[in-house]
């Protein structure tokens, strides 16, 4: 009986510590990971969206600023030929016709 019980014993504490060791370590890997991903998610979210943002930014003001010169350029010139061309124009007609006088 004594032996039978030691025999028992050893072998459930041997048992006992390899299914254990499986068992957490699977365990552990599983959780891990799940945790690793979540956690990678989530912080990649929010650093991906604080980079996103400052590049957003960044990019937003340059190709505001460029567009911005481009039109203003444009527009400057058109309104600029005009102005020009009306002002011209009557000046013109007014030293002409002061002058003709």
């Amino acid at each position: 009986v004594f032996v039978g019980v030691m025999v028992g014993v050893v072998v459930g504490v041997v048992v006992g510590v390899v299914v254990g060791i499986v068992v957490g370590v699977v365990v552990g890997v599983v959780v891990g990971v799940i945790v690793g991903v979540v956690v990678g998610v989530l912080v990649g979210v929010v650093v991906g969206v604080m980079v996103g943002m400052v590049v957003g930014v960044v990019v937003g003001v340059v190709v505001g600023v460029a567009v911005g010169v481009v039109v203003g350029v444009v527009v400057g010139v058109v309104v600029g030929v005009v102005v020009g061309v009306v002002v011209g124009v009557v000046v013109g007609v007014v030293v002409g016709v002061v002058v003709g006088v």
